[in-house]
C-alpha cells in the first residue's frame, strides 16, 4: 500500500460516509427522499445544505534532513544505542533512515559530554519524541555499560504527558526501543490505569517485557529508570 494520501480521495469519502451517516439517522423509508438528501449533503454547496465546503488544500515543505542515519552517528550515539534504534529487518520503528536536521541539532545540545537545556518548537510529524527520547535512550546505555551491564534501578529519567491518549501514541517505539538491552533499562507507563499484580502476575510480565514495569507492587519494589 501506498504511503501518499490523495486529498481529493479523502475529501470525497469524508463526504460520503458523513452523508450516509446523516442520512441513517434519519430512517426515512423513502428512495426519492434519501436520493435527494444525497445529493444535497455530499454537494460543495455549503449554502444549499451541503455538510462541508470545498478543502482548503495547503502545501508544506519537507522538513530539512541531515542526511545521517543513527547507525553513521558512532562519534554521537553509542553501539548499543545505534543498534536497539535501527533494529533489525521486520522490526517496527525502525530509525534506519537519516535524521531531520533539528533531531540532529537536539542530540548534539543534549549529548553526554556538553548537555545543555533544549526547547523543540517543531510542526506536527516532524519528530520531536526522538528529539528528547534518542539522547534520554543512549545516556542511559552509556550508564548501564559503565556498570558493567547490570540493570538499571532508580528513576533518571521522567517524561510528562497531559493525556493517556499522548503517551500511547509513543509507547510502542519507547517499547521497542528498549526491547534490546533485555532488562538493563527499563520504562514503567504511571498512571491510573497501571495496576498492583500478584507474584505470578509479576513473573509473567517480567518474562515477557523485562523492559516494561507493568504493576505498581513492582514499580515501588524496583523502580524503572525511564517513568513515564
Amino acid at each position: 500500500m501506498s504511503s501518499k494520501i490523495d486529498p481529493f480521495f479523502v475529501d470525497k469519502e469524508l463526504r460520503r460516509q458523513l452523508t450516509e451517516a446523516v442520512i441513517a439517522q434519519g430512517r426515512f423509508n423513502h428512495a426519492g427522499l434519501n436520493a435527494w438528501l444525497r445529493t444535497k449533503l455530499s454537494s460543495t454547496a455549503f449554502e444549499e445544505g451541503a455538510l462541508l465546503t470545498d478543502p482548503v488544500i495547503e502545501a508544506a515543505a519537507e522538513y530539512l534532513s541531515s542526511r545521517v542515519t543513527p547507525d553513521q552517528m558512532s562519534s554521537l550515539l553509542s553501539a548499543e544505542t545505534r543498534a536497539a534504534l535501527v533494529g533489525k529487518p521486520g522490526d517496527e520503528h525502525r530509525f534506519d533512515y537519516p535524521a531531520y536536521s533539528h533531531q540532529l541539532k537536539s542530540w548534539e545540545t543534549l549529548s553526554h559530554d556538553k548537555r545543555r537545556s533544549l526547547l523543540v518548537a517543531s510542526g506536527t510529524g516532524s519528530g520531536k519524541t526522538e528529539c528528547f527520547m534518542v539522547p534520554l535512550l543512549d545516556d542511559l546505555a552509556r550508564e548501564s555499560a559503565q556498570a558493567g551491564g547490570t540493570p538499571l534501578s532508580g528513576v533518571r529519567a521522567i517524561m510528562l504527558y497531559p493525556l493517556n491518549a499522548l503517551i500511547a501514541s509513543q509507547k510502542d517505539r519507547l517499547d521497542r526501543w528498549t526491547r534490546p538491552f533485555g532488562g538493563r533499562i527499563r520504562y514503567g507507563l504511571y498512571n491510573s490505569l497501571m495496576q498492583s499484580g500478584r507474584t505470578e502476575d509479576l513473573r509473567k510480565a517480567r518474562a515477557e517485557a523485562p523492559q516494561e514495569t507493568r504493576f505498581r507492587n513492582d514499580l515501588y519494589r524496583n523502580p524503572p529508570p525511564i517513568l513515564v
